[in-house]
């Protein structure tokens, strides 16, 4: 058997099949992004290109030590899994969840993880909040921060206009 017949590669008639069906997809995911609407494999690409609105809000942890201390953080510190479902996550379970024994089940679990086994930054997972030496966290609590971005001035620390504490939760026989 001859070898060169084996390996040809592509005939000419599948090189331009194949062109013409990139072109295809691409007119087609343009498309899509010029009416700001997804449908999979085509995407808006409306991640890249929104603009928020003047006033927005962001789900943030405050979490207490028994030292009396408290520090604001992102889900992402206090939840180990990626950042960006970090949020998610707390907002269905604490937020949305209408079982209150599930919910302080959950709070319990973080604040327990929290004391006994810290971790560290890996990939898109932060790396948790540590309680202070010689301390533990005892409690916790889940705020909204709204936020006027029209009033940022650049260089400035934003400030919130509000927060708005939607779940609070404390261990057991403590204060």
């Amino acid at each position: 058997m001859d070898i060169s017949q084996e390996n040809r590669g592509l005939s000419s008639r599948t090189k331009a099949l194949l062109v013409v069906c990139l072109v295809i997809f691409f007119a087609v995911d343009d498309y899509y992004m010029w009416v700001e609407r997804d449908n999979f494999p085509f995407t808006s690409h409306g991640l890249f290109n929104a603009l928020f609105t003047a006033r927005t809000n962001l789900l943030r942890f405050v979490v207490h030590d028994d030292q009396g201390g408290s520090v604001t953080v992102d889900s992402g510190r206090v939840i180990p899994i990626e950042w960006y479902r970090a949020v998610g996550l707390a907002e269905n379970l604490l937020i949305l969840e209408e079982d209150q024994q599930r919910k302080e089940q959950f709070a319990r679990l973080l604040l327990e993880r929290l004391n006994s086994e810290p971790w560290h930054a890996f990939d898109e997972t932060y790396s948790s909040i540590r309680p202070p030496p010689g301390g533990r966290f005892i409690g916790l609590d889940l705020v909204y921060l709204h936020f006027d971005l029209a009033q940022y001035r650049n260089g400035q620390q934003p400030s919130p206009l509000q927060e708005e504490r939607v779940f609070s939760y404390r261990l057991p026989g403590t204060p």
